[in-house]
C-alpha cells in the first residue's frame, strides 16, 4: 500500500514538473542601470479586458537591475483563440521618478506553431528579444508582432 501512495505521488509531482516545464515561456531580463518596471497581460486580439484583467494589468513587476521574470502561460492562456501576451515596460533610474525609456512587445499564442521560450533582454540602450530551443511544448508563442521603441 505504501509503495502504490508512493508512486501515485511521485507519478503526480513528474507530471506536474512536466506540464510546468512544458508550457511557453517568456524570461524578462533586467540588463540595463535603471529598475524596470514590467507590465503583463493576456487577452483575447480586438477584445476589451474585463475588470480583474484590466487590475492586473495596471500592476507591475519590479525587476531591479541584474535581475529577471519568468513568465510562464496557464493553461487558460493556452486555449484562448486569437490570444495575445502583452508586455510592456518602464526603465526608471535609480533616483529619478522620470521614465528613461519604455517599450513593449506582443506575442500570439498559438496551439501547433511558434517557439516554446522567449528571451528578452532590457539593455540600456536597446532591447532584444530572441527565441529559445526546446523540443517540445504544450501550444507556442510566434514571433512578436509588433515592437514599439
Amino acid at each position: 500500500m505504501k509503495k502504490l501512495l508512493f508512486i501515485i505521488f511521485l507519478s503526480l509531482g513528474l507530471l506536474m514538473m512536466l506540464s510546468l516545464y512544458f508550457k511557453p515561456s517568456i524570461v524578462v531580463y533586467n540588463n540595463s542601470r535603471n529598475i524596470v518596471y514590467l507590465y503583463k497581460s493576456t487577452g483575447i486580439k480586438n477584445t476589451e479586458p474585463d475588470i480583474e484583467q484590466a487590475e492586473e494589468a495596471m500592476r507591475p513587476t519590479i525587476i531591479k537591475t541584474g535581475d529577471y521574470e519568468k513568465i510562464i502561460l496557464s493553461w487558460r492562456d493556452l486555449k484562448l483563440v486569437n490570444g495575445k501576451v502583452y508586455l510592456g515596460w518602464k526603465a526608471m533610474n535609480h533616483t529619478q521618478s522620470i521614465s528613461r525609456r519604455s517599450s513593449g512587445i506582443v506575442f500570439d499564442i498559438s496551439s501547433d506553431l511558434g517557439e516554446c521560450t522567449y528571451e528578452i533582454h532590457i539593455e540600456n540602450e536597446q532591447d532584444i528579444a530572441r527565441p529559445l530551443e526546446r523540443v517540445f511544448c504544450f501550444g507556442g508563442i510566434s514571433t512578436p508582432v509588433n515592437r514599439n521603441k
